[in-house]
């Protein structure tokens, strides 16, 4: 999936933008037990997939989504190098290419 969202960065699909998505948002949502399933090999994944997704379809609940991943019981640093690694190019690039501001 990583690999799809790569290309689909690259050389953007609304189709597969969707789906792409859609499997985040099942992921991020599923629950065992009503309580979320920590595993930070997954949550790295996730969080480098949704910043290859288009600055429009980013919404609030993948924002929840990191803020819990980083209040995991294991491998912080993990969680937070991948965010470092994906979040600040997607922010530096999406202002720099489509108008967005810069957090600062």
């Amino acid at each position: 999936m990583r690999n799809l969202a790569t290309k689909n960065a690259a050389s953007p699909d609304s189709e597969i933008t969707k789906d792409i998505s859609q499997i985040i948002d099942s992921i991020i949502g599923y629950r065992e037990n009503g309580a979320r399933i920590e595993n930070y090999h997954t949550d790295s994944i996730l969080i480098d997939i949704i910043f290859k997704l288009p600055v429009e379809i980013v919404e609030e609940k993948h924002i929840v989504f990191l803020e819990r991943a980083l209040n995991t019981k294991i491998n912080k640093v993990f969680i937070t190098s991948q965010i470092y690694k994906s979040a600040f190019p997607f922010f530096n690039f999406q202002s720099k290419d489509r108008s967005v501001a810069k957090v600062t």
